[in-house]
């Protein structure tokens, strides 16, 4: 008890253990929460550098393409128990960044995805999510592409403006003819970032809110839900607010 917890993604693979996990945080008797699930592409230097500069006041139109390459059918990955495929384990990091950047909960999630084997798992998926602010995000990720047209490509339209974030490597913003522009040595996907503000919270005692962990997961897990209705599927808050 009273421990700090890191927390690997996903948070939860099934519905029912994230269920579990809200009504441990909403029990009287829990103490305040110091846990973090890795979700670190939105603690990434160049989502904070997009972020602090594409202030918006209207919905954002966004997409995030993943380039994100084949696995073997063996691989534990698409273990639906160990690893629960592409979707609960890859594709939840950009759920949970589509969310970072609209900062509003998502609301509506719908998803296709080209024809896989009986009873297999989903290598390749296309999703679009509404979020409670009016903007739309959408997730290419496909493992048929070449390895050298980059992994991950990111846009993001609102308010007159393009943001644009190149593999984590590269990023953009061009409003009225003119463009900002910022570049790193090195790749960086904020993990050491988000370590650093864990690490943080317990040094000053803080707790650490889950709450859009929490909805990113629930998010992700419903997009297998709309696969399998073929329709868009609304989401409740597994917090009840």
């Amino acid at each position: 008890a009273g421990k700090a917890v890191w927390l690997e993604k996903p948070l939860a693979l099934t519905e029912e253990e994230l269920a579990g996990i809200v009504a441990l945080l909403e029990d009287p008797a829990t103490p305040p929460v110091r846990a973090m699930v890795g979700f670190n592409r939105r603690y990434a230097p160049l989502t904070r550098w997009v972020t602090s500069r594409l202030k918006r006041e209207g919905p954002a139109m966004m997409q995030i393409r993943v380039n994100a390459g084949p696995l073997p059918p063996d691989s534990w990955i698409l273990d639906p128990v160990e690893g629960g495929g592409r979707i609960r384990g890859e594709v939840c990091h950009f759920v949970d960044l589509l969310h970072a950047f609209a900062a509003s909960a998502p609301v509506r999630v719908f998803a296709e995805a080209p024809t896989s084997p009986p009873d297999a798992l989903p290598q390749e998926v296309s999703v679009t999510i509404r979020f409670a602010d009016g903007s739309i995000g959408t997730i290419l990720y496909a493992a048929c592409g070449d390895p050298e047209g980059g992994k991950e490509y990111i846009e993001i339209m609102a308010d007159g403006a393009i943001a644009v974030i190149d593999d984590f490597r590269y990023a953009s913003i061009s409003r009225n003819g003119k463009k900002e522009q910022e570049r790193l040595r090195h790749q960086d996907k904020g993990q050491s970032a988000q370590i650093e503000a864990f690490f943080q919270a317990i040094r000053e005692n803080r707790s650490l809110s889950l709450t859009e962990s929490i909805r990113s997961t629930l998010a992700t897990l419903k997009i297998e839900d709309s696969l399998r209705t073929g329709a868009p599927i609304l989401l409740g808050d597994p917090e009840g607010k």
